[in-house]
């Protein structure tokens, strides 16, 4: 799995010993780096070349105008020569995350101000609902007399819900062995809702559906667009003269976009597409890429929780070499959701007990980040939690066909 972390720590590096800077603002450098996405692994994507006058016409209206969201000007040229100096233009590999984080911070950019793109929708399972076997204990309320958008509401002021089922029409469900669930009553009514924690079990219902809370964060495939060979029937809407902060914007709004193409110039696409600078256009369905240096295409990347693997926690080498970062007194929720806004978290360690390992000691509400997935060791004080992210981009782009 690639290190997005070993990434960061090598800027750091080169900014420190190279460029003689010292206070570096780390956490604007990772979000950078994270919406580089997979084109820092990429040699002649990773780096940016300040003899080439096209490719820095491309990093003022992608970065500078799209992504930060400045005035476009002659202003941005001067800020960006200025940065070739800093760098050196003699210096034929300038890390294209590093050129990007000086040309934010010459405009006095943070990662406060210019958060990354991570969002929330709900997925919904049609026909289902909590298995009425399973163990009910991650139950965290019941209401009744609901529309499923006051189900989502309730859900949504609470970090520690994740899911809920919604009657739609009236139903009797049987616990183990005949048990009614609920003791009280087996009976469910239309517009009854049941709130859990963690992680569902899936039973079948006609009479109700799921709904699972789901985070997503933003991908970014440089110098792609859809392939001319590509199933555009999956188009939903387009938009012109807009940012990419904007297409954004658009997309998160609209459940069912998946991926846009945004057009820095104008671009024609086979005989039968036409793209001007600056419009978007909204898909569904999975993207099939192909190589355009005129536009970036960006998708939304859905991120699920494996929760939990009780009593499993890393062993104490080589594994905690991924460790990204450790933070205490977390509640869980808030240990989601630092893993869920940061590209490079692959696992999270929660601590319930206090522990001590042969050269550190745990202590309760703790949260421990990994960068890859680990081998494990059995402790009861550790819940692990394996974070897994759908990425729509399954192939390389291949080359367009005229």
């Amino acid at each position: 799995m690639k290190n997005v972390a070993a990434k960061i720590e090598a800027y750091l590096a080169e900014m420190r010993t190279d460029l003689g800077i010292t206070d570096i603002d780390e956490a604007l450098l990772r979000q950078i780096t994270e919406y580089l996405g997979d084109s820092i692994y990429d040699r002649d994507q990773a780096l940016v070349a300040c003899s080439n006058r096209k490719e820095l016409a491309q990093v003022r209206q992608e970065f500078l105008v799209g992504y930060l969201g400045l005035e476009d000007s002659d202003e941005l040229d001067v800020a960006i020569d200025a940065v070739c100096e800093q760098y050196g233009r003699s210096n034929r590999s300038k890390d294209r995350a590093i050129f990007y984080y000086l040309l934010a911070q010459r405009y006095g950019i943070s990662a406060n101000e210019q958060d990354a793109a991570v969002g929330r929708e709900w997925r919904k399972l049609d026909n289902t609902v909590q298995f009425k076997a399973a163990d009910w204990n991650n139950e965290i309320q019941r209401a009744s007399s609901l529309t499923v958008e006051d189900a989502k509401q309730i859900a949504e002021n609470n970090d520690t819900i994740s899911y809920f089922f919604f009657v739609r029409e009236s139903m009797f469900m049987e616990g183990h062995e005949g048990e009614p669930v609920w003791p009280e009553r087996g009976q469910f009514q239309p517009g009854d809702a049941v709130f859990f924690s963690g992680h569902p079990s899936l039973g079948t219902s006609p009479h109700a559906d799921l709904y699972e809370k789901s985070a997503w964060e933003w991908g970014v495939v440089l110098n792609t667009a859809p392939h001319t060979s590509a199933d555009w029937s999956s188009e939903i809407k387009r938009a012109a003269k807009v940012t990419v902060a904007d297409a954004m914007k658009i997309a998160m709004d609209d459940p069912a976009i998946r991926y846009f193409v945004h057009a820095r110039e104008d671009l024609k696409l086979g005989e039968s597409y036409t793209l001007e600078a600056g419009e978007a256009v909204f898909f569904g369905g999975e993207p099939h890429y192909g190589h355009a240096p005129q536009a970036d295409s960006y998708e939304k990347r859905s991120v699920h929780w494996v929760e939990p693997t009780a009593g499993l926690v890393p062993y104490e080498q080589p594994h905690w070499d991924a460790e990204v970062e450790r933070h205490s007194g977390l509640s869980l929720a808030q240990a989601k959701h630092i893993a869920e806004e940061d590209l490079s978290i692959r696992s999270l360690v929660y601590v319930k007990q206090r522990i001590a390992l042969e050269a550190q000691t745990l202590e309760p509400n703790d949260a421990l980040f990994f960068s890859s997935s680990f081998g494990v060791g059995s402790s009861p004080d550790f819940d692990v939690y394996t974070k897994h992210t759908e990425k729509l981009f399954s192939h390389l782009p291949e080359p367009m066909t005229p």
